[in-house]
């Protein structure tokens, strides 16, 4: 198993690698660069593209076995979503961003 990459993104950051050929998606927390693969995805680029910059795990999950996320895993994941920053309410209870 490989060791999980050290970077982290923010929603913003990932959002922002929507278009073809700068193609991010984020599945259970973790941001993959999909831009390479975009052509050789069996269902085609536009099914990438539609989720492009977004959180595709449900998406994901709908068509695919856990054992495809493994196999390309390694050569996809660019980092991790950053946790949401918690703040304090008024009443001094955390909640977050």
């Amino acid at each position: 198993m490989s060791d999980p990459p050290s970077k982290s993104f923010s929603k913003k950051e990932v959002s922002s690698h929507n278009k073809d050929g700068d193609l991010w998606i984020i599945i259970e927390q973790e941001v993959y660069d999909v831009s390479k693969f975009q052509d050789e995805h069996p269902g085609g680029k536009k099914i990438l593209l539609g989720v492009a910059g977004n959180d595709a795990t449900k998406k994901f999950h709908k068509y695919h076995r856990q054992s495809i996320l493994d196999k390309y895993k390694s050569g996809l994941v660019v980092g991790t979503l950053e946790e949401p920053q918690k703040k304090k309410s008024i009443f001094g209870f955390m909640k977050r961003s």
